[in-house]
């Protein structure tokens, strides 16, 4: 585990405390960091870097359930067509032994 994540888990469960005291230094820490850091927005931090990731692989699983979907569709299309033409072929081939075989009962 790196010291970012390690410092991560230990903010999330900070976080997650119903603790005063760690409250109490959560809120102390942010006043602190927002009176003592100018308003770059330039710096990213790990936590900013992370949601920005998972905005991205939301976007990539997004595109690609859309591909699955229209894969399914051309696959169900192109099968429907084939089931189709299968059925429409073995129709004409029953149609066509059913009259040679009317026409050499005669």
């Amino acid at each position: 585990m790196t010291d970012a994540e390690k410092l991560l888990r230990l903010f999330d469960l900070a976080l997650m405390s119903d603790d005063p005291a760690i409250k109490t230094a959560l809120s102390s820490l942010i006043m602190l960091v927002t009176l003592t850091h100018s308003n770059n927005d330039e710096i990213k931090g790990p936590l900013q870097r992370i949601v920005e990731e998972l905005a991205l692989l939301r976007g990539k699983i997004e595109s690609i359930e859309s591909g699955l979907k229209r894969i399914e569709q051309v696959v169900t299309n192109d099968n429907a067509e084939k089931l189709i033409d299968g059925k429409n072929r073995w129709m004409r081939l029953n149609s066509s032994n059913q009259l040679a075989s009317r026409n050499t009962r005669r």
